[in-house]
């Protein structure tokens, strides 16, 4: 096992490079936001869900937070691409919306048509939609 010596140094090293390749503008997010929250017992996208333990922010505010502090230490925005069902956009859209986030991230939504998978499951059509949808969407 490493100690967190070994895996805290090429780690700040990674962050380090990751911001200088934000200030170059080489730098973009992609948001994988299809799921729905099911499993967890919710009618919304699993992004919105709010979780108790992290003090009640959805995971796409707390991940929205991360993206604005690594804009603002690089000084300069960022672009996020939100891959989503057709059926999820509008609620992710809203609750984007609703951050009132500083205008610090180009948020861009993609919505991908589900499929019918082998299993008899609808779903997001996997990482060759993934690049095909993002292309399509100027990505």
């Amino acid at each position: 096992m490493r100690s967190y010596e070994q895996v805290a140094k090429p780690r700040k090293e990674w962050q380090e490079r990751g911001f200088v390749e934000i200030q170059k503008g080489k730098v973009a997010s992609i948001v994988l936001a299809g799921g729905k929250g099911t499993r967890l017992g919710s009618d919304r996208p699993k992004a919105l869900f709010r979780f108790p333990s992290l003090g009640g922010c959805s995971l796409l505010e707390i991940l929205a937070s991360k993206m604005v502090d690594a804009a603002k230490k690089a000084q300069r925005p960022l672009s996020s691409w939100i891959l989503c069902s057709e059926e999820n956009r509008e609620a992710l859209e809203q609750h984007v919306r609703s951050l009132q986030l500083p205008p610090l991230i180009h948020w861009s939504f993609v919505a991908q048509k589900n499929i019918l998978h082998p299993s008899g499951d609808l779903g997001p059509g996997g990482n060759g939609a993934l690049y095909r949808s993002l292309a399509g969407a100027g990505a």
